[in-house]
């Protein structure tokens, strides 16, 4: 059991937001894509987002290999189907981790936590306040509560990794050369890895850290 999963039971049950909330925020959302997709784009995100419990019916995982890996994404309602498939391609291509932990910006209506729990066991869905650690700065307290960049950078800072962990973002997809990621757990020992960019170029800033930079992963086809 991860320390994360620890910390979930001991917090409050999430507070999912009112349906009209979700619905008037998938509204503008849409407006939004509306202007910057083409129409094909959206019909085809649409389409995809009814099928959604359908998807979950069927089943996703199919018959995937265990994989000793914590698995965290971190989430929103209007990305539901970004994170659908994210977690369904995970699941095909590299197999079912130890835990696949959701962090809902607190977005989520309960209807799509549900579904997000029916996909595979090994998924819990859970709210960004379950794993804030005592003692951080009120000045992120406050960025948090008034946009989900400070909600998911205080995730980010509150995670205890006491095992192998792999952050991915909802909208992040991974085919066939995600593969490689089955060794991660057996490389863990070489320290902190990052995806490298396409052309590969490291996703590292030198003024974000100071000290040992982590080893770039190997390129990948994911």
């Amino acid at each position: 059991m991860s320390t994360v999963s620890r910390t979930v039971r001991l917090k409050t049950k999430p507070r999912p937001w009112p349906p009209k909330a979700v619905e008037e925020a998938a509204r503008r959302y849409y407006d939004h894509l509306a202007e910057v997709w083409p129409p094909a784009a959206v019909a085809a995100r649409r389409a995809y987002e009814g099928r959604l419990r359908q998807l979950t019916a069927e089943g996703i995982a199919g018959d995937a290999p265990p994989v000793a890996l914590h698995v965290l994404s971190f989430s929103c309602e209007r990305d539901l189907p970004e994170q659908v498939a994210s977690v369904g391609s995970f699941l095909a291509h590299v197999g079912v981790p130890t835990e696949l932990t959701i962090v809902s910006d607190g977005s989520h209506s309960q209807d799509s936590r549900d579904l997000l729990e029916a996909i595979h066991p090994s998924i819990t869905v859970i709210d960004w306040r379950s794993v804030a650690r005592p003692g951080l700065p009120q000045a992120l307290w406050d960025y948090a509560e008034i946009s989900w960049r400070g909600r998911k950078l205080l995730v980010l800072v509150s995670l205890p990794v006491d095992g192998p962990l792999l952050y991915t973002d909802a909208d992040m997809l991974f085919f066939a050369g995600a593969v490689e990621l089955r060794e991660l757990p057996s490389a863990a020992g070489a320290g902190p890895r990052y995806l490298l960019g396409h052309p590969p170029l490291p996703a590292w800033n030198d003024a974000c850290a100071q000290g040992a930079r982590p080893s770039p992963a190997k390129p990948s086809s994911t």
